[in-house]
């Protein structure tokens, strides 16, 4: 199974997405938008071929993890084109400010999982940039096509800039692939403690 760690924004946000979405609509041809209900923020990439016995353990793993974790905000910064270490990147991403709540959950997830030492589970090998994918450059990848999207990105506008939002629950997702794309299920999902 193709399995991640997600948070999914509320649904003014997503619909800000949609707004953004449809500024860009002359861009089509160039970028492959994320269906708006499968937008989210990937707390934890977990792999591409997960085996159900991993899976369980890691339910129980996150479930442990998050029970004493708190509800948490985290801000939408802008859109941009591209993480800063990709030196040819094929996303186009809403990118979200650094949160030392987050960036501690983060890291208390990679932790417990590494002690585990489930072989099909991924370590995280990059330093974790939070952001939300909302579209990926069709294959034909080049200078003259990235320019264009730069300058449609500069001219729209994208609402949920400075938008905060509140974390209070992590989805366990497996992504499915179909024809088109993929489809999510959902796992788990894990409500962040009031207390």
């Amino acid at each position: 199974m193709r399995i991640f760690l997600g948070v999914f924004p509320p649904r003014e946000i997503v619909d800000d997405f949609r707004s953004f979405k449809q500024q860009l609509k002359k861009q089509k041809q160039n970028l492959r938008f994320i269906p708006a209900p499968d937008i989210h923020l990937t707390v934890k990439f977990l792999g591409t071929n997960v085996s159900q016995a991993s899976a369980g353990f890691v339910k129980d793993v996150i479930g442990n993890t998050l029970k004493t974790q708190t509800p948490f905000d985290v801000t939408i910064r802008d859109v941009r084109f591209g993480l800063p270490q990709d030196t040819k990147s094929r996303l186009l991403i809403a990118e979200i400010e650094e949160s030392e709540e987050l960036e501690n959950l983060v890291e208390r997830i990679d932790a417990e999982l590494a002690r585990k030492n489930l072989k099909d589970v991924y370590p995280r090998r990059r330093r974790f940039i939070p952001h939300i994918t909302l579209a990926r450059i069709h294959s034909n990848y080049h200078s003259k096509k990235i320019r264009e999207i730069n300058d449609a990105i500069d001219q729209a506008i994208f609402e949920s800039a400075g938008r905060t939002f509140t974390v209070n629950m992590i989805k366990m997702i497996n992504a499915e692939p179909v024809k088109d794309g993929q489809v999510y299920r959902v796992l788990k999902e894990y409500k962040l403690s009031e207390e």
